[in-house]
């Protein structure tokens, strides 16, 4: 594709943007392009505020200016890896108060091929590539982590990171290609290990070009669990432990960081459980930690997710077009105990293009959720002008912020000929409070 080609400049849909800014009363507080090079389209999306300043001559609304630096460097990623299997690019930024974006970039390059191909040698390739990148000075900064995605299909996707903020330019040196390649191999066949059932999305530092450190990553069981279906037991609770046992020795200084437990509360009356763990690095000299797989931990571990289930599934969801999600955060101390957290509760249904309905839906939620509850939040949103829902956030904790009051008919203005709008609304007594609005847009060659 031909970022130049001015029927598909980028600058389009910076103009848009900024268009939009200025009826809507927003400020772009993030910018981010996306490009597939497979569909040869790009998606640009921006994270706003209620806020928008009145620039003067002297304070010019500078984000159209960032086209030109985007552009080039969308181009020079696809020099660098035209003989690699590459995907999609995603420039992520900060927008300042003028709108300069270049000095906050962060470079996302995905990268995706069959499984029937040598993971370990495609790794090394892009790395290799990035090196000689490095070496002609094609970027101005180094390569900084790669990330491993596995789950379950017939593709290896990867992906490394470019991050503008890094100023550690030491790492401007060679890999020592034969330890990493070491290391990546061993990571790689414990990720594909047919005993290991969750999917992965691990991050590793390469700043240090001796060897791959472990920054972070979370895990999630590939299997979807059914508590009204009696599919989660003990037994399920044993593979779990013995996969986190198993990544905890072979990732190196990776600790058990914390549990994400999501109930999606179906219209079929069943509750659905997607769970994920949270690892972070550590450098420090530590213990370490294993799951003792014992029947009694095992037992311990469903009565955990048992009693989170019975505390929080709090409503009464009679009314068939709400569909409820409660998320909840596990933390787990030194000794191995869980310490439970609220984290999210929605309530989401289908929403037609009535504005008088909002009032009456946050009404009826408000009745189902009092005295336990309150609405703290809620998000609308429309998908390519056409389908729109709610989501209504609710906390058991008073929160009281501060932001910019809505018009309940400004709430629902200019969001039909955007690809993808989400505005994210504070609600307390009976008014509206506009948090952030997720713009995007998204052209075709």
């Amino acid at each position: 594709m031909n970022f130049n080609d001015e029927s598909n400049s980028i600058s389009v849909s910076l103009q848009n943007l900024e268009n939009y800014c200025k009826k809507m009363e927003r400020s772009p507080e993030q910018l981010q392009i996306e490009y597939d090079l497979t569909l040869q389209n790009y998606i640009v999306s921006s994270r706003l505020t209620g806020s928008y300043k009145k620039f003067d001559v002297q304070r010019k609304f500078l984000i159209l200016s960032q086209a030109a630096p985007i552009t080039n460097l969308l181009n020079t990623i696809q020099v660098i890896y035209e003989n690699d299997p590459l995907k999609k690019i995603v420039i992520e930024a900060e927008v300042d108060d003028i709108g300069l974006v270049i000095n906050s970039l962060k470079v996302k390059c995905y990268f995706e091929h069959s499984k029937t191909l040598d993971l370990n040698h495609a790794l090394e390739r892009v790395i290799n590539s990035s090196v000689t990148a490095e070496q002609c000075n094609l970027m101005s900064v180094p390569v900084s982590s790669l990330t491993l995605n596995n789950v379950v299909d017939s593709t290896y996707r990867y992906s490394l990171t470019y991050d503008y903020h890094n100023t550690n330019h030491k790492a401007y040196r060679e890999f020592c290609m034969n330890e990493f390649v070491e290391e990546l191999q061993e990571i790689t066949q414990n990720l594909n290990r047919e005993d290991l059932i969750f999917n992965t999305n691990l991050e590793f530092s390469l700043l240090n070009r001796e060897k791959l450190h472990f920054l972070k990553g979370v895990v999630s069981p590939k299997q979807v669990l059914d508590f009204d279906g009696e599919s989660f037991d003990a037994h399920h609770a044993l593979m779990i432990l013995k996969s986190l046992n198993a990544m905890m020795s072979w990732l190196p200084k990776a600790d058990l960081n914390e549990m994400q437990l999501k109930e999606i509360y179906s219209k079929d009356n069943k509750h659905y459980y997607q769970s994920s763990f949270l690892f972070i690095g550590t450098h420090h000299n530590r213990v370490h930690y294993e799951f003792n797989l014992t029947q009694e931990t095992c037992n311990g571990v469903v009565n955990v997710l048992n009693n989170v289930v019975e505390h929080f599934s709090l409503l009464d969801l009679s009314n068939s077009a709400w569909n409820s999600e409660i998320s909840v955060k596990l933390a787990i101390n030194p000794s191995g105990v869980w310490d439970v957290k609220f984290k999210d509760y929605y309530i989401n249904s289908l929403y037609n293009n009535d504005n008088k309905q909002i009032s009456n839906y946050l009404a009826a939620v408000g009745e189902a959720i009092a005295p336990n509850g309150m609405i703290v939040a809620f998000n609308w949103t429309v998908d390519h002008g056409k389908t729109k829902y709610l989501k209504c956030q609710i906390s058991f904790e008073s929160i009281r912020e501060s932001f910019l009051p809505m018009d309940i008919d400004k709430i629902f203005d200019a969001a039909s000929n955007e690809t993808f709008v989400n505005r994210r609304f504070q609600y307390m007594n009976g008014a509206y409070y506009l948090v952030h609005e997720d713009y995007s847009v998204e052209m075709r060659k």
